[in-house]
């Protein structure tokens, strides 16, 4: 059992490790595997298309702003 446990941990750790990862503001994240990258000042935008199917996935990350008043 505590090797499968170990086992599963390393894994985890290898799988981060190589990962690609960025901060944005005061979000981290790591870049989705296949997805192009559309970065503005304010949003990030990480776009995936299926040319062979037309199906696509968007996913955007805003910038946090704080507002005073």
């Amino acid at each position: 059992m505590s090797k499968l446990f170990l086992s599963t941990i390393l894994m985890f750790c290898v799988s981060t490790a190589f990962a690609q990862k960025s901060t944005f503001g005061i979000v981290g994240n790591t870049v989705p595997v296949g997805y192009g990258l559309v970065g503005h000042d304010n949003v990030l935008a990480y776009f995936k298309e299926y040319k062979s199917t037309g199906a696509f996935c968007d996913i955007f990350i805003y910038k946090h702003i704080k507002f005073r008043i």
